[in-house]
């Protein structure tokens, strides 16, 4: 579960693996290894009132 990684130098890291995914949902590492035919879906997303509103419906490319 990515929902459980943290963020490190801009970039999602899953704790499990350790793969790391860029804002545009490109695989980026562990160690510089990418796979580009791995990524996770974007979607939009903002913050009012101290939450953070994500369209599900709208995902983007």
């Amino acid at each position: 579960r990515l929902s459980a990684g943290h963020v490190e130098a801009g970039r999602l890291v899953c704790p499990f693996h350790l793969w790391a995914f860029d804002a545009d949902g490109r695989h980026v590492g562990p160690d510089g290894v990418a796979n580009p035919d791995c990524r996770v879906p974007r979607f939009a997303c903002r913050v009012r009132d101290g939450a953070v509103w994500v369209e599900m419906d709208a995902v983007m490319s």
